[in-house]
């Protein structure tokens, strides 16, 4: 007998011929044969009943009709079963497939296809799952694959839309403007559409997905500086420090501006991204840092003089000062000022009496390490 198997939305996908006596699940294992999927994951229905492994296929063939029409769907619930072994041979079923080279393109075509529909499905997990293995499956650059995931960024359920970025991350060629653009979007609407988990993924995948310098991803990122989340904000300054080349004004300007932020942890990367955006004396960058010099926390403090030791011109008048009165306040600790006195010893010229005079009344302090220190400053500066 013929069958003619379709898609779920009616095309025609194959025609098999079949015997009458053969159940579902040997009609599953021939329709194996023109999809990349085992038989594991098809389901086949007529109408709306869904056909039983069981089932012999004459008693399904209408008397009036040559031929059988069913609707094949691929189906991965199995992949999360309750039943262990049944998603252990899913998972194996999946490996196997994924190992074998010898399928023409229409077969993988076809399957992409059959994922392509499950991204429609109404149970999120399904999505999901169809999302990664299409991942898996696609070739780098697949347009069809690359459209279908980027409509997926707006899918209710934020862990498809995660599933959707890890998809583009692995599919897309790097510095495609279209899907810049929509991961940029995505992570724009994450806080209020689909939280904490797509905002964070977008992040990356915006990293993972365009080039040094990127303008699009720049403006999103230098905006993205003074997200209300401390977290996000210290990611970004982490990608900015990655992509962002020296010198872009906008984003100098945006970090500068997280040197006065809230969050400690975020001062203190901001001090060490900077260092990587500027030039040496930059006008901008130094006074900004001296200011952070009296923050309240020493971590802080002592990030900035690490800075200012990179950035400082020699015997830089407002660097110097401001790295004496750092030692000299009430408020430093033993770490703030043997960091001080070494960044001292970096930007000032042998015979700075100012220096000077705060290297000797180091050597008063009541903690041997500053002493040590101070004791090796004045042989270098007073040279």
């Amino acid at each position: 007998m013929r069958v003619v198997v379709r898609s779920i939305n009616g095309d025609s996908l194959v025609q098999l011929d079949v015997d009458p006596q053969a159940t579902i699940a040997d009609l599953k294992t021939l329709c194996s044969v023109h999809w990349k999927f085992p038989a594991l994951f098809l389901k086949l229905i007529i109408g709306e009943v869904v056909l039983k492994d069981s089932d012999r296929l004459h008693a399904y063939h209408p008397a009036d009709s040559a031929e059988l029409a069913v609707t094949l769907v691929l189906t991965l619930g199995c992949l999360e079963d309750p039943d262990e072994d049944v998603r252990h041979a899913s998972l194996l079923a999946l490996k196997t497939m994924s190992e074998q080279d010898n399928f023409s393109a229409s077969c993988c075509q076809r399957a992409i296809i059959a994922l392509s529909e499950c991204l429609e499905d109404k149970e999120a997990f399904n999505r999901r799952l169809a999302l990664k293995v299409l991942a898996d499956m696609a070739e780098q650059g697949n347009e069809r694959v690359l459209l279908s995931c980027a409509v997926c960024l707006e899918d209710p359920e934020p862990q498809v839309v995660c599933a959707a970025l890890d998809a583009l991350v692995k599919l897309a060629n790097h510095g495609d403007p279209h899907i810049i653009s929509k991961v940029g979007s995505c992570f724009k609407e994450a806080p209020h559409k689909h939280g904490e988990d797509v905002t964070f993924a977008s992040l990356r995948a915006l990293g993972a997905i365009s080039d040094k310098g990127n303008k699009e991803a720049m403006a999103i990122l230098s905006t993205a500086s003074s997200d209300v989340n401390s977290y996000v904000r210290v990611l970004v300054l982490d990608m900015i420090g990655v992509f962002v080349p020296k010198g872009h004004e906008c984003v100098v300007l945006a970090i500068i501006d997280r040197l006065e932020d809230t969050a400690s942890n975020v001062r203190r990367k901001a001090l060490d991204i900077l260092v990587s955006l500027v030039e040496r004396g930059d006008v901008r960058a130094i006074p900004a840092i001296c200011a952070r010099l009296k923050d309240l926390n020493p971590a802080v403090r002592s990030a900035a003089l690490v800075s200012l030791g990179k950035l400082a011109l020699e015997d830089d008048e407002h660097a110097i000062l401001a790295i004496c009165d750092c030692i000299e306040s009430v408020d430093s600790v033993t770490d703030t000022k043997c960091v001080a006195l070494e960044v001292l010893a970096e930007i000032a010229k042998p015979g700075n009496e100012r220096c000077i005079a705060v290297a000797r009344a180091c050597l008063q302090d009541s903690d041997t390490e500053v002493v040590e220190v101070a004791q090796e400053i004045l042989a270098a500066i007073s040279q």
